[in-house]
């Protein structure tokens, strides 16, 4: 397995994935707000999530990753350094794993799970603190960041509280003295 930095020529099969991805997102979006398990997604969270990504891929390209097996792109990833949280309630310095997606055919062969390592590896170099991840809590990716040592974020220290939604952390330095009073 190989990453790198996103490239232009990687643009259509690095769409490909990140559709699949989403629509795998939209359904748990759909499942988390009704209840209804049929498998279809939320198509209004789809659309909304597709422009949001499809704009960062074209603005933002040096956030995005690649994953690379015998040389073909399997899956892709968006890592941010953001100046203000979206998940916690007291900002500190982190990296956060904005989406992950692997090609439906590689899933289940630890492509997913290598990702998130290379994402911690990548939050590590640039000195943060913590990596943050979110999603759905419906979503079955949930157990995979458990698996890679993500923890839930007490919801003391989260920005959302709603049960519906995981938000996960993987710290590199404790939490600061001011988040303990």
């Amino acid at each position: 397995m190989n990453f790198r930095l996103y490239n232009s020529d990687d643009e259509r099969l690095a769409l490909e994935i990140l559709r699949d991805g989403l629509i795998e997102q939209a359904q748990c979006a759909r499942l988390s707000i009704t209840g209804i398990d049929d498998g279809s997604p939320d198509m209004d969270f789809f659309e909304e999530a597709w422009d949001r990504n499809v704009a960062l891929l074209s603005e933002h390209p040096e956030w995005w990753w690649v994953a690379e097996d015998d040389n073909q792109v399997v899956g892709v990833m968006r890592i941010e350094y953001p100046s203000e949280s979206i998940a916690l309630r007291h900002f500190e310095p982190h990296a956060l794993i904005a989406q992950i997606s692997v090609h439906p055919e590689m899933c289940n062969r630890g492509i997913g799970l290598a990702m998130l390592r290379e994402a911690e590896r990548l939050a590590r170099d640039s000195c943060v603190g913590l990596i943050v991840i979110y999603g759905y809590a419906v979503n079955p990716a949930v157990w995979l960041y458990h698996r890679a040592g993500f923890v839930d974020i007490p919801m003391e220290h989260r920005k959302d509280r709603n049960p519906r939604r995981a938000y996960l952390w993987k710290r590199f330095n404790p939490l600061r003295a001011e988040w303990l009073e």
